[in-house]
């Protein structure tokens, strides 16, 4: 299935500070998350204005890859936004910033490969061998 691009949910930027609780959700039950960007660290000036944390450009980590072990396929995820998920890459006091979408599930569900036997009309090993 093609969607265009248009037809596409906006992208959805929230913020979150360290030691904080990130609760993100999709407002239709039958929509997934999709992350496009999950960075922590104290490199975004937004980031630092909220979180009253110093900006500082050197210390950022991608952390999409994490973030998809914990939330990926999910219509809603909360999780602690702490050392324990994402590391300490500044020392102290990071923020983490994500963007993403709720894109419907069957955009982002793998396509489902039958494979049917000639002959065989029951489930795989449904045969009377005993194996």
């Amino acid at each position: 299935m093609n969607v265009a691009v248009d037809e596409l949910p906006t992208v959805r930027r929230r913020y979150a500070c360290f030691n904080t609780i990130l609760d993100l959700s999709c407002s239709l039950a039958d929509h997934l998350l999709m992350f496009h960007k999950a960075r922590y660290g104290r490199n975004d000036t937004v980031g630092s204005q909220r979180c009253r944390v110093p900006y500082d450009s050197t210390c950022e980590i991608d952390v999409q890859h994490s973030l998809n072990a914990v939330c990926g396929g999910k219509s809603r995820c909360s999780f602690a936004v702490n050392t324990k998920l994402f590391d300490d890459p500044c020392g102290y006091n990071e923020f983490l910033y994500v963007d993403y979408r709720c894109l419907p599930g069957r955009l982002l569900a793998p396509p489902r490969h039958h494979r049917h036997v000639a002959g065989h009309s029951g489930p795989p090993n449904s045969g009377s061998d005993g194996l």
